[in-house]
């Protein structure tokens, strides 16, 4: 692949609103697990990803312009958002059953202090996954982040929304941080260049 196009890459997903919505997903979801509407949290990315969409089109497009990238790009990014899923979807079913197990049982005492850090071990784990598909090691920072939010909230023996909701927070932070800079290095493009 092309060097132009790696940078093209990297510029694409440098503009925070990845970041910027991811954080408030995850916030959203720590919010509903506090209030003790679980259920509600799958709820959150279906609502807030057209806004995600619709920033990228007002604020990324008009800078960088829209972009086709080159078909093995594209199937590499096919696999990255599979392999996502796929783990995802493990990891969510695992720790899902784990916790609801723990809770409806009389657990060991430290796995019954460890079961409310899965929620955010589990995005930890999907934010380092994405960081090898995508090639992007920010991502790998967000893991970090909530795997220690997730290690906070055993430690403190806190409820698993907690962790969710800071680790959310610092995401989305990074994102208005990184979206901010985007915003002051990207001019709008004039017209003759769309």
């Amino acid at each position: 692949m092309s060097g132009a196009e790696e940078r093209v890459y990297r510029a694409y997903w440098q503009d925070g609103t990845m970041d910027l919505f991811a954080g408030l997903i995850a916030g959203t979801i720590g919010i509903a697990w506090l209030l003790d509407l679980v259920w509600l949290g799958p709820i959150a990315p279906v609502l807030l990803v057209p806004f995600w969409v619709l920033l990228r089109r007002r604020v990324v497009e008009p800078r960088l312009g829209r972009v086709s990238f080159r078909p093995e790009r594209t199937r590499r990014i096919r696999r990255g958002h599979l392999a996502l899923l796929a783990v995802g979807l493990v990891a969510l079913s695992a720790g899902l059953g784990l916790y609801l197990t723990a809770r409806g049982a009389a657990p060991v005492e430290w796995t019954r202090r460890l079961v409310p850090a899965l929620p955010a071990a589990l995005l930890g784990l999907g934010c380092a996954v994405a960081a090898l598909a995508f090639g992007l090691p920010r991502l790998g920072g967000y893991a970090v982040v909530f795997l220690l939010a997730g290690l906070w909230v055993a430690a403190a023996d806190l409820d698993p929304g907690w962790a969710l909701l800071g680790g959310g927070i610092a995401t989305a932070l990074a994102g208005v941080g990184l979206l901010a800079r985007f915003v002051r290095a990207f001019p709008v493009l004039s017209p003759e260049l769309d």
